[in-house]
């Protein structure tokens, strides 16, 4: 092969997609983050509570006053008929909230599961922080496989997603919060036509 014909072998091998090294590996994550949107916390607005969650102080009242605290939700109170233990029925008071026009301003959809849209609170959108290793690519099937281990960091984290009530009230989103920039996390992409892309969710 003459000198010329060498280099331009070669110069069609730069940046080829399908190549596993970091650049392509990067770009796969960026792309699946980018399609699975932000951090949010999956809720419905208008809640209202009923008097159950008032008298074992569930889950959902604790959420709803850690977000009255930092201003997101205001509380309104309705009636409820509902069964009394001694017969019959009674009008019961109680909270009903909704968002604040703080709180609106982070109503959105984000990070998907099980195929679908989460709607609620978002309060940051993850961004690939670095490539830590990588394994393979191997053959899995009929497929190339390369395990990727990476950590992530979270672009424009709102300010409510730091309090200390709201991360006790909030499991996914502590966790979320907390690991940005520490936590590995590994994820299988797999080779296709156009380059490497994530097989299954990020997050």
């Amino acid at each position: 092969m003459g000198r010329a014909a060498l280099s331009i072998v070669l110069i069609g091998c730069v940046g080829d997609a399908t190549e596993p090294n970091e650049k392509n590996f990067a770009a796969a994550l960026n792309a699946s983050l980018e399609k699975e949107g932000a951090f949010c916390v999956p809720l419905q607005f208008p809640v209202a509570l009923n008097s159950g969650d008032l008298v074992v102080n569930s889950d959902r009242r604790k959420q709803m006053q850690a977000l009255e605290s930092v201003g997101l939700v205001h509380a309104t109170e309705y009636e409820l008929e509902e069964r009394s233990v001694f017969g019959g029925t009674r009008f019961a008071k109680l909270p009903r909230y909704d968002l604040t026009p703080a709180g609106a301003e982070y109503r959105g959809q984000g990070s998907r599961s099980a195929g679908e849209a989460v709607s609620g609170l978002c309060y940051g959108k993850p961004q690939l922080h670095r490539i830590v290793s990588w394994e393979g690519p191997r053959q899995v099937d009929a497929s190339m496989v390369a395990l990727v281990r990476y950590t992530y960091s979270i672009e424009t984290l709102a300010p409510w997603a730091n309090d200390a009530a709201v991360q006790r009230a909030f499991r996914p989103l502590r966790e979320r919060v907390r690991g940005a920039g520490t936590v590995e996390k590994l994820v299988p992409l797999r080779l296709t036509n156009n380059g490497w892309a994530a097989a299954g969710s990020l997050f």
